[in-house]
């Protein structure tokens, strides 16, 4: 069993997203780390991860549509994987959290 896992496919889907475009209010700035964030984690699992390069998908500032293509594109990854022993969805863009909490109609836990 420890050979095999190391011999696993591990897949992933790393988000970054710093600009939000007709989301919420006009006050939403850019973040700036978010894709930054997102390409280094990418570095860090290919080089030290054990995950192979085309096996680690980015999206960058995806649009809704370009997000549900990217989510699809992973789920097809992992369903067909045999052997795949690890999946991963990293998503960096905190201000979506924020507006949501902004937007709740009673206190926010």
């Amino acid at each position: 069993k420890v050979n095999q896992m190391t011999e696993c496919r591990k897949v992933a889907l790393l988000i970054g997203v710093e600009e939000y475009k007709s989301v919420g209010p006009a006050d939403l700035h850019p973040l700036n780390n978010p894709v930054k964030d997102a390409n280094k984690l990418r570095g860090v699992l290919i080089s030290q991860g054990g995950f192979a390069e085309e096996d680690v998908l980015l999206s960058e500032n995806p649009t809704r549509t370009e997000l549900f293509v990217k989510l699809d594109e992973f789920r097809a990854r992992v369903e067909r994987g045999q052997g795949s022993c690890l999946a991963l969805l990293y998503y960096s863009g905190g201000h979506r959290l924020h507006y949501l909490r902004r937007s709740c109609p009673r206190k926010c836990t």
